[in-house]
């Protein structure tokens, strides 16, 4: 994965000051501030509100190559302000942004940027028009029924800002009258060399902990988990964590981030679920 380039430049330097002539008090204050802030904004991205010059963020200009609309570029802070709202890709099938705090890359894949079971099978699923409050029109995949449900989508980590914990996250919402929802989803996260989604193997028998495969040697390939929807709240964005991943250097640009949502091992008939999509996003320190 390639590296971004890291710059700044600082207006004040300590270092650069006459040792000869008396330093103010409140300028040695302001200067001592400004490189303290140098150096924890140091980040591969955009940093909101920083009186140093921002630095462009990782990969941004092959990620803006798929833009929907074109980007405006007349003034660095229109460009910025752009990539912090947010830019949508490939006929809105995903949207990139600049989280505003870290400056690191962000994504998601709405329903039409995922692969679906069944999903164009007018009897198993519908593909309603709503007016979000965050995206404005979008379509997301509602569940009608299904008894073998699997969501599944990928990225290419080369997209992801370097050296990062990146959580994935499932968002969606459970209908009042949803049924089905008995036995719990499982949650997989994988690398895999090519952008397919390759069905696993669900021998072990787990319940909300973690699961590591390995296919071969060195790290595990495969994290899985369960988690129950029974207790979910109805009517409102849930979102449930597939997995977590640190985009470490030694990823090849040719693997991809896999992960799904399945549950059809119980049998059930399964209804009432509306699929949003997945976002990749820095995680949170705790």
């Amino acid at each position: 994965m390639g590296q971004c380039a890291l710059g700044f430049q600082s207006s004040t330097n300590l270092a650069d000051s006459d040792p000869k002539t008396p330093l103010n008090l409140a300028d040695a204050e302001t200067k001592a501030a400004a490189l303290k802030l140098a150096g924890t904004e140091l980040k591969a991205g955009l940093v909101a509100g920083s009186p140093i010059e921002p630095v462009v963020s990782h990969n941004y200009e092959d990620i803006i190559k798929a833009a929907d609309a074109p980007i405006d570029r007349s003034s660095k802070e229109k460009l910025f302000a752009q990539l912090h709202s947010g830019v949508y890709l490939h006929q809105k099938k995903q949207k990139y942004w600049i989280d505003k705090e870290s400056g690191l890359n962000c994504f998601m894949l709405f329903s039409k940027g995922l692969s679906i079971n069944w999903v164009n099978e007018e009897r198993y699923w519908s593909w309603r028009t709503f007016e979000d409050p965050e995206e404005g029109t979008l379509e997301m995949a509602e569940l009608l029924k299904v008894c073998a449900l699997e969501v599944n989508g990928s990225l290419d980590p080369s997209l992801l800002s370097p050296k990062t914990m990146y959580e994935i996250v499932y968002i969606f919402k459970l209908y009042e009258q949803a049924k089905g929802w008995e036995f719990p989803v499982t949650l997989k996260t994988r690398f895999t060399e090519e952008e397919v989604i390759r069905k696993l193997s669900l021998l072990p028998k787990f319940q909300e902990e973690w699961i590591e495969a390995h296919v071969g040697d060195g790290e595990p390939d495969i994290k899985m988990r369960k988690a129950s929807l029974m207790n979910k709240p109805r009517g409102q964005w849930i979102e449930l964590v597939a997995g977590e991943i640190y985009t470490d250097h030694c990823f090849s640009i040719k693997k991809h981030i896999c992960f799904s949502l399945s549950e059809y091992q119980g049998g059930n008939w399964k209804s009432g679920l509306l699929m949003k999509g997945v976002v990749l996003r820095p995680k949170k320190r705790m």
